[in-house]
């Protein structure tokens, strides 16, 4: 992975903290996409303390904000002329339904249309990488989802666990139709579920109903 430009969403705990710092480990120059700046910098210090590697950076963006995606991509498009990797780790449960400043129900903005969005305003750049890759981290939970066109965004029957099923489905749809349609470049698109993982992901209250 030495040389290699590897972009990594919620990058500052969990599995996006476990990936950047093993991806760190093996040479990359790892770009942590994170929300919260005093969280992002202390993951990247302890990253540097543990791996001696320093090539590592922050880029700030909250996935509820479409303009704040925009932005992000702007900003690794503007310093770096190909990615190599793309992993969208980043994610989100809410405990209720709530709207972005974009209209949308945050946990399909944040899960599916973060990934959505920001993967293709750097397709070209991945594009113009030798063998780019695209890693989407979706779910078992895609189990409890469903594809409704006409209820996409749960304005009837909103439940915490269906949103986020829905979003993992749709990270799955994405990842499989992204990989139809890149399957004449040297971009590859994959999906995965992670397992079951001690984090702090959706420890706030009782979500799963």
């Amino acid at each position: 992975m030495e040389n290699k430009l590897c972009v990594i969403t919620g990058a500052n705990s969990g599995i996006g903290f476990e990936t950047a710092k093993a991806l760190a480990q093996k040479g990359a120059y790892v770009v942590m996409v994170c929300r919260n700046e005093e969280k992002a910098k202390a993951a990247m210090e302890e990253i540097i303390q543990e791996t001696g590697h320093a090539g590592i950076e922050i880029v700030l963006c909250d996935f509820a904000i479409q303009a704040e995606i925009h932005q992000a991509a702007d900003t690794i498009k503007q310093k770096f002329e190909k990615i190599d990797v793309l992993i969208n780790n980043h994610g989100f449960l809410a405990s209720e339904r709530n709207e972005t400043v974009d209209g949308l129900e945050e946990t399909f903005a944040v899960n599916h249309i973060g990934y959505f969005l920001f993967t293709n305003l750097l397709l070209d750049h991945l594009k113009s990488a030798d063998h780019a890759r695209v890693i989407n981290v979706a779910s078992e939970a895609h189990r409890a989802g469903e594809f409704d066109p006409d209820n996409l965004q749960l304005e009837d029957g909103f439940k915490p666990f269906k949103a986020y099923g829905n979003s993992k489905l749709f990270n799955i749809l994405f990842t499989k139709e992204l990989a139809h349609r890149l399957r004449d470049t040297s971009v590859t698109a994959n999906c995965l579920h992670p397992g079951l993982v001690g984090s702090n992901f959706g420890q706030s209250g009782n979500l799963l109903v």
